[in-house]
């Protein structure tokens, strides 16, 4: 986290939460003459905010130590929402013409996107009226696990056996 604080990151979910300046309530730093940390609410009239300047500072005024963080209450449908509304303003950009949408339907790691997911997703793709759907399986992570590699042997070798025959 205080890596992501001190670059001011930014994510594929960013367009949903915000930016992680967006997301940060407090922080805690060690600097080489102390130690402090920013105030837990979010409005002063103090003068300039020592939180604000310190996010983005990759590590220039101190070492981060601590940070109290929003968090967010984990809805499912808030995956689809942000996707689904812009697959409303695409298609009345288009005015008319086809629109397709590609995404990964199972991540194939433990808490990550399942084809139970995905499934309501592509029936809520389709009441909206896409017009065709590309599924992809698996991520970079996943794909070093080591029930993944034995299932891509298995799979391969099947593929094998039925070329040759």
């Amino acid at each position: 986290m205080g890596g992501w604080i001190a670059a001011s990151g930014s994510g594929q979910q960013s367009t949903y939460y915000g930016d992680m300046c967006d997301i940060v309530i407090s922080q805690e730093y060690v600097t080489p003459v102390g130690e402090f940390k920013t105030l837990d609410y979010p409005g002063t009239a103090t003068g300039p905010k020592v939180n604000d300047i310190m996010k983005g500072s990759e590590g220039t005024f101190g070492v981060m130590v601590g940070a109290t963080l929003k968090i967010f209450r984990y809805m499912p449908e808030n995956r689809q929402r942000f996707a689904l509304e812009v697959l409303a303003r695409v298609k009345a950009a288009v005015d008319g013409l086809p629109v397709g949408y590609r995404f990964l339907a199972d991540e194939w790691l433990p808490d990550g996107l399942h084809v139970e997911e995905s499934c309501q997703f592509a029936h809520r793709l389709t009441r909206a009226g896409i017009a065709y759907i590309s599924v992809m399986g698996g991520t970079y992570e996943s794909f070093s696990l080591p029930d993944i590699v034995e299932k891509s042997k298995q799979q391969q070798d099947r593929r094998l056996k039925t070329a040759t025959l």
